[in-house]
């Protein structure tokens, strides 16, 4: 019996060691992958900031506990995001302005290229 528990206690430390290496390989791809996202936001969709802010409010949050690790991509200018993303009535409330599809573009580049930057750190693991 204190042979079966010695390898019991072998495996799941094993077991915890992997699992903190394949924690660490999804909070770097995720790093990585958010600040490319973050650069390529602000050159797609084709809209023409005038100021400057809009560009400037794109940021990015890191978060880790002990079985989850996340990045997430965000604007300061939260309410304009949604206007420029898919388009909004004037104030005259006959016309629509012209969507500027940033966000879609990047999130699918971004969930590609995490995948698959991550199957091969794990491949590696």
């Amino acid at each position: 019996m204190d042979d079966f528990d010695l390898q019991l206690a072998e495996l799941a430390e094993e077991f915890e060691l992997l699992e903190q290496d394949a924690l660490d390989a999804i909070e770097e791809t995720a790093k990585e992958v958010s600040e490319e996202g973050r650069a390529n936001i602000k050159d797609v969709g084709g809209y023409q900031d005038q100021s400057g802010k809009y560009r400037k409010g794109f940021g990015l949050e890191h978060e880790r506990n002990y079985r989850e690790a996340k990045s997430t991509l965000y604007n300061k200018e939260w309410r304009l995001t949604h206007l420029l993303e898919d388009g909004h009535m004037t104030r005259d409330g006959t016309t629509r302005t012209q969507a500027f599809p940033h966000w879609e573009q990047t999130e699918r580049f971004m969930k590609g290229e995490f995948e698959s930057r991550l199957e091969r750190r794990l491949d590696e693991l």
